[in-house]
Protein backbone atom coordinates (compact mmCIF):
# COMPACT_ATOMS: atom_id res chain seq x y z
CA UNK A 1 0.00 0.00 0.00
CA UNK A 2 2.77 2.44 0.64
CA UNK A 3 4.81 1.13 -2.24
CA UNK A 4 1.43 2.45 -4.58
CA UNK A 5 1.11 5.88 -2.25
CA UNK A 6 4.67 6.90 -3.09
CA UNK A 7 4.24 5.70 -7.19
CA UNK A 8 0.96 7.81 -7.05
CA UNK A 9 2.35 10.78 -5.74
CA UNK A 10 5.42 10.80 -8.24
CA UNK A 11 3.11 10.63 -10.66
CA UNK A 12 1.00 13.43 -9.75
CA UNK A 13 3.88 15.42 -9.04
CA UNK A 14 5.26 14.76 -12.86
CA UNK A 15 1.80 15.86 -14.26
CA UNK A 16 1.68 19.19 -12.60
CA UNK A 17 4.94 19.73 -13.79
CA UNK A 18 4.05 19.06 -17.54
CA UNK A 19 0.92 21.17 -17.07
CA UNK A 20 2.90 24.07 -15.42
CA UNK A 21 5.78 23.89 -18.27
CA UNK A 22 2.83 23.66 -20.74
CA UNK A 23 0.83 26.74 -19.35
CA UNK A 24 4.21 29.03 -18.56
CA UNK A 25 4.85 28.18 -22.30
CA UNK A 26 1.49 29.56 -23.33
CA UNK A 27 1.32 32.43 -21.46
CA UNK A 28 4.85 33.41 -23.26
CA UNK A 29 3.74 33.16 -26.15
CA UNK A 30 0.25 35.20 -25.42
CA UNK A 31 1.90 38.00 -23.61
CA UNK A 32 5.18 38.63 -25.44
CA UNK A 33 6.98 38.24 -22.87
CA UNK A 34 10.49 35.94 -22.73
CA UNK A 35 10.69 33.77 -19.83
CA UNK A 36 13.90 31.35 -21.44
CA UNK A 37 16.95 31.23 -19.66
CA UNK A 38 19.21 34.52 -20.83
CA UNK A 39 22.42 33.67 -22.10
CA UNK A 40 22.97 37.50 -22.73
CA UNK A 41 25.43 38.01 -20.06
CA UNK A 42 27.66 35.25 -20.64
CA UNK A 43 27.79 35.55 -24.53
CA UNK A 44 28.43 39.63 -24.69
CA UNK A 45 31.25 38.60 -22.11
CA UNK A 46 32.55 36.06 -24.09
CA UNK A 47 32.31 38.94 -27.44
CA UNK A 48 34.45 40.90 -25.17
CA UNK A 49 37.04 38.49 -24.23
CA UNK A 50 37.54 37.66 -27.92
CA UNK A 51 37.73 41.40 -29.07
CA UNK A 52 40.18 41.94 -26.26
CA UNK A 53 42.27 39.18 -27.73
CA UNK A 54 42.24 40.62 -31.50
CA UNK A 55 42.66 44.36 -30.16
CA UNK A 56 45.72 43.13 -28.22
CA UNK A 57 47.34 41.24 -31.77
CA UNK A 58 47.32 38.31 -29.81
CA UNK A 59 46.51 35.97 -32.82
CA UNK A 60 47.56 32.42 -31.33
CA UNK A 61 44.65 33.42 -28.35
CA UNK A 62 42.23 34.55 -30.75
CA UNK A 63 42.62 31.45 -32.91
CA UNK A 64 42.48 29.27 -29.80
CA UNK A 65 38.61 30.43 -28.92
CA UNK A 66 37.64 29.70 -32.75
CA UNK A 67 34.67 27.36 -33.49
CA UNK A 68 35.93 23.95 -35.50
CA UNK A 69 34.03 25.73 -38.45
CA UNK A 70 35.86 29.28 -38.35
CA UNK A 71 38.81 27.13 -37.78
CA UNK A 72 38.25 24.97 -40.58
CA UNK A 73 37.32 27.99 -43.06
CA UNK A 74 41.21 29.52 -42.39
CA UNK A 75 42.96 26.88 -42.51
CA UNK A 76 45.75 27.76 -39.21
CA UNK A 77 46.73 30.06 -37.43
CA UNK A 78 48.96 31.76 -40.64
CA UNK A 79 45.27 31.85 -42.81
CA UNK A 80 43.94 33.44 -39.58
CA UNK A 81 45.96 36.27 -38.98
CA UNK A 82 44.72 38.92 -41.51
CA UNK A 83 41.34 38.40 -40.33
CA UNK A 84 42.56 38.96 -36.78
CA UNK A 85 44.17 42.62 -38.14
CA UNK A 86 41.14 43.28 -40.12
CA UNK A 87 38.74 42.73 -36.64
CA UNK A 88 41.67 44.38 -34.75
CA UNK A 89 40.66 47.89 -36.71
CA UNK A 90 37.36 47.25 -37.14
CA UNK A 91 36.45 47.40 -33.27
CA UNK A 92 38.27 50.67 -32.70
CA UNK A 93 40.47 52.06 -30.10
CA UNK A 94 39.63 51.32 -26.67
CA UNK A 95 37.52 54.27 -25.26
CA UNK A 96 36.84 55.92 -28.64
CA UNK A 97 33.39 56.60 -28.80
CA UNK A 98 33.29 54.52 -31.69
CA UNK A 99 34.22 51.53 -29.77
CA UNK A 100 30.68 50.79 -28.69
CA UNK A 101 29.52 47.10 -27.35
CA UNK A 102 28.23 44.40 -28.36
CA UNK A 103 24.75 43.25 -28.24
CA UNK A 104 22.63 40.03 -28.78
CA UNK A 105 20.36 39.82 -31.31
CA UNK A 106 19.15 35.90 -31.35
CA UNK A 107 20.11 33.03 -29.83
CA UNK A 108 19.43 29.11 -29.53
CA UNK A 109 19.14 27.66 -25.83
CA UNK A 110 20.37 23.75 -25.48
CA UNK A 111 20.20 22.08 -22.20
CA UNK A 112 23.08 19.37 -22.74
CA UNK A 113 24.40 20.97 -26.03
CA UNK A 114 26.16 23.40 -26.71
CA UNK A 115 23.82 26.71 -26.80
CA UNK A 116 24.87 29.58 -29.96
CA UNK A 117 24.26 33.53 -29.82
CA UNK A 118 24.43 35.75 -32.74
CA UNK A 119 25.94 39.23 -31.58
CA UNK A 120 27.00 42.77 -33.36
CA UNK A 121 29.83 44.83 -32.31
CA UNK A 122 27.98 48.70 -32.68
CA UNK A 123 29.47 52.17 -32.15
CA UNK A 124 29.67 55.33 -33.13
CA UNK A 125 26.91 57.69 -32.71
CA UNK A 126 24.39 57.03 -34.28
CA UNK A 127 25.64 53.51 -33.58
CA UNK A 128 26.60 51.93 -36.56
CA UNK A 129 27.66 47.94 -36.97
CA UNK A 130 30.94 47.55 -36.65
CA UNK A 131 30.96 43.57 -36.99
CA UNK A 132 29.46 40.37 -36.09
CA UNK A 133 29.98 37.35 -34.47
CA UNK A 134 28.69 34.35 -33.29
CA UNK A 135 29.58 32.80 -29.50
CA UNK A 136 28.73 29.01 -28.70
CA UNK A 137 28.62 27.97 -25.12
CA UNK A 138 27.30 25.81 -22.18
CA UNK A 139 23.99 26.98 -20.56
CA UNK A 140 25.53 27.19 -17.06
CA UNK A 141 28.80 26.26 -17.43
CA UNK A 142 31.75 28.03 -18.00
CA UNK A 143 35.40 27.64 -19.70
CA UNK A 144 34.50 26.30 -23.25
CA UNK A 145 33.62 29.55 -24.73
CA UNK A 146 34.29 29.87 -28.72
CA UNK A 147 33.41 32.06 -31.67
CA UNK A 148 32.69 32.35 -35.21
CA UNK A 149 34.37 35.99 -36.32
CA UNK A 150 33.19 36.35 -39.72
CA UNK A 151 29.15 34.88 -39.99
CA UNK A 152 27.46 34.76 -42.99
CA UNK A 153 25.50 37.98 -44.19
CA UNK A 154 21.22 38.25 -43.86
CA UNK A 155 19.63 40.29 -46.83
CA UNK A 156 17.65 42.79 -44.75
CA UNK A 157 14.86 45.25 -45.58
CA UNK A 158 11.97 46.64 -43.75
CA UNK A 159 9.32 48.94 -44.17
CA UNK A 160 7.53 50.24 -42.47
CA UNK A 161 3.87 48.58 -41.45
CA UNK A 162 1.40 51.43 -39.42
CA UNK A 163 2.64 53.93 -37.00
CA UNK A 164 3.95 51.28 -34.45
CA UNK A 165 5.78 48.23 -36.22
CA UNK A 166 7.92 47.42 -39.11
CA UNK A 167 6.93 44.38 -41.97
CA UNK A 168 10.20 42.64 -42.40
CA UNK A 169 11.93 41.31 -46.14
CA UNK A 170 14.50 38.87 -45.63
CA UNK A 171 15.12 35.76 -48.07
CA UNK A 172 11.90 33.02 -48.50
CA UNK A 173 11.75 31.46 -45.36
CA UNK A 174 13.95 32.90 -43.33
CA UNK A 175 11.67 35.38 -41.29
CA UNK A 176 9.88 32.83 -39.88
CA UNK A 177 12.79 31.64 -37.72
CA UNK A 178 14.82 35.14 -37.59
CA UNK A 179 15.10 36.65 -34.60
CA UNK A 180 15.08 40.75 -34.50
CA UNK A 181 16.53 43.66 -31.82
CA UNK A 182 17.33 47.53 -32.67
CA UNK A 183 19.54 50.40 -32.23
CA UNK A 184 18.40 53.68 -31.95
CA UNK A 185 19.95 56.59 -32.46
CA UNK A 186 20.77 57.37 -28.65
CA UNK A 187 22.48 54.08 -28.48
CA UNK A 188 19.69 52.43 -26.69
CA UNK A 189 18.34 48.79 -27.62
CA UNK A 190 15.41 46.65 -27.68
CA UNK A 191 13.46 43.66 -29.07
CA UNK A 192 10.42 44.21 -30.99
CA UNK A 193 8.20 41.90 -30.68
CA UNK A 194 6.72 39.25 -33.63
CA UNK A 195 3.10 39.49 -34.53
CA UNK A 196 1.60 35.84 -33.77
CA UNK A 197 -0.55 36.23 -37.23
CA UNK A 198 1.77 37.64 -39.05
CA UNK A 199 5.18 36.61 -38.79
CA UNK A 200 6.58 38.92 -41.26
CA UNK A 201 5.31 41.98 -38.80
CA UNK A 202 7.42 43.43 -36.13
CA UNK A 203 6.10 45.95 -33.40
CA UNK A 204 7.67 48.38 -31.31
CA UNK A 205 7.82 46.99 -27.28
CA UNK A 206 7.01 50.70 -26.72
CA UNK A 207 4.45 51.09 -29.22
CA UNK A 208 6.04 53.64 -31.36
CA UNK A 209 9.08 53.97 -33.29
CA UNK A 210 12.29 55.04 -31.00
CA UNK A 211 14.40 58.20 -31.89
CA UNK A 212 15.80 57.55 -35.49
CA UNK A 213 17.61 56.08 -37.29
CA UNK A 214 16.88 53.20 -35.92
CA UNK A 215 19.32 50.13 -36.70
CA UNK A 216 17.70 46.92 -37.16
CA UNK A 217 19.25 43.75 -36.34
CA UNK A 218 18.13 40.52 -37.35
CA UNK A 219 19.77 37.12 -37.19
CA UNK A 220 18.57 33.24 -38.05
CA UNK A 221 20.20 29.86 -37.84
CA UNK A 222 19.96 27.76 -40.98
CA UNK A 223 21.04 24.33 -41.48
CA UNK A 224 24.63 26.05 -42.67
CA UNK A 225 25.17 28.10 -39.85
CA UNK A 226 23.99 31.25 -38.63
CA UNK A 227 23.12 34.45 -40.85
CA UNK A 228 23.29 38.12 -39.10
CA UNK A 229 21.75 41.53 -41.30
CA UNK A 230 21.07 45.16 -40.62
CA UNK A 231 19.14 47.62 -42.05
CA UNK A 232 18.20 51.29 -41.44
CA UNK A 233 14.23 52.80 -40.66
Amino acid sequence: MTKRWWIGLVVLVAALGATAAVLMRDSGAACGCDIRPDIRPASEQTARRFEDLARAGDVEGAWAMLTDGARARYGDVAGFRPVAARLKTAYGSPGSSAAGGWLQVADDINFGTPSEAALVKHGGSPPRVLSTLVVRLWYGRGGDERVDPEPAALDLRTVPDGTDGLRIDTPPGAVKAAQFAYLDATGAYGYPYREQESPAVVRWPEGSPPPGPVLVLGADRTATGWRIGVTTT
